[in-house]
């Protein structure tokens, strides 16, 4: 799913990260912030920091680069989720799905 920047950036959805960091419930359900770890393919380091400045209080962020580097940690460690550039160098993002 696409991440809008300025979707992103509103007054909206900090209220809503707030809500999720604070009180952990939305609209009466049970939201898990814990420990959840995400795996995120990026080349851009640009990309990389937005997503680490986006994500990295909700989650345990990990970064790869490409998708050769992601293979390999995926080899080693789990991730409940990989958020993955398409078009990188070495292995694009449909390469890293197939395998």
């Amino acid at each position: 799913m696409p991440v809008d920047q300025q979707v992103v950036a509103s007054g909206e959805e900090q209220e809503l990260h707030t809500k999720i960091v604070a009180g952990n419930k939305i609209k009466g359900r049970k939201v898990t912030t814990g420990p959840h770890k995400v795996l995120i393919v990026e080349d851009n380091p640009g990309m990389c920091g937005f997503y680490n400045h986006i994500f990295s209080s909700l989650y345990a962020c990990t970064f790869a680069f490409n998708g050769l580097e992601a293979l390999a940690l995926l080899k080693k460690f789990s991730f409940d989720l990989v958020l993955s550039d398409i078009m990188m160098p070495e292995m694009d993002g449909f390469e890293l799905k197939e395998k």
